[in-house]
């Protein structure tokens, strides 16, 4: 039997990568709204919606853009997610058996999150020793971000699939 279980730990960020992590969420923001703003905009016009590939090619665009190049700051994984979720709001929201109402625009600072679905990409440090070998927070590797110490309040156990990153009670 296959048990799925999340686990939620506090992140103990720097000001600098508070600061990163801000943008970066701030990006997936953008990228969602945009993509969402181009959707409307070609569901106006009736030439139906831009599949996946389509949404990815224009984050590229934008991301190499001098008006859009803030994006390439931030990691890329979050916003192609991004992409992924809007594809799957639109299909659900076009379903007839789905309850699903047609996707909204994200506000700042409501639900702000972003996620890494490559485990690849993430690395753990969970046993790390100061200089004096004491032992010291566990660290996380964000691509873009670096290395964030986290509370570790339980054990990881099991494969990581993926790690999302949300602002909740100003932490």
């Amino acid at each position: 039997m296959l048990i799925r279980m999340a686990v939620r730990y506090r992140l103990e960020t720097t000001p600098e990568q508070e600061n990163l992590l801000a943008r970066a969420v701030g990006c997936v923001r953008f990228v969602w709204n945009r993509a969402l703003a181009v959707q409307k905009s070609y569901l106006d016009h009736h030439c139906g919606t831009l599949n996946y590939a389509g949404l990815c090619e224009l984050l590229t665009s934008w991301r190499n853009s001098e008006a859009f190049g803030f994006l390439a700051e931030s990691p890329s994984m979050p916003q192609q997610q991004t992409l992924r979720y809007l594809t799957q709001a639109l299909k659900e929201a076009f379903n007839k058996n789905s309850a699903k109402n047609f996707p909204n625009f994200k506000k700042k600072f409501v639900h702000d999150s972003m996620r890494y679905p490559e485990p690849g990409h993430i690395h753990f440090d969970l046993n790390p020793v100061d200089r004096d070998g004491r032992k010291v927070l566990p660290k996380i590797f964000l691509p873009c971000i670096g290395w964030v110490k986290f509370r570790k309040s339980c054990i990881i156990g099991g494969e990581i699939r993926n790690v999302t990153v949300s602002r909740a009670g100003g932490h």
